[in-house]
């Protein structure tokens, strides 16, 4: 009895340790998705309420794809950090 109450208090602690790790997941893609509304919202804002500054506007647009590429190279690599520790940990 008493080794099946030790086994299940790990499962229980590998589910709990789990948990966290996909909450911090999700945590990370909502400021990533929130970075690239508002780099968003700054384009639809140039384009609708200032249309004769075309050079900001290619600059806005510019800005945006750096700040997308930058967002996905640190999802990617926040991605691979895990993977890495999930077999380091196996």
């Amino acid at each position: 009895m008493a080794i099946f109450i030790r086994d299940f208090q790990k499962r229980s602690d590998l589910l709990i340790a789990r948990i966290r790790l996909y909450k911090n997941v999700w945590i990370m893609f909502l400021l990533i998705m929130l970075i690239d509304v508002f780099l968003i919202a700054d384009v639809v804002y140039v384009q609708f309420f200032n249309p004769l500054t075309l050079i900001y506007v290619f600059w806005s647009l510019g800005y945006l794809s750096l700040g997308s590429i930058f967002a996905y190279i640190l999802s990617i690599s926040f991605i691979l950090y895990i993977i890495g520790r999930k077999i380091k940990t196996k």
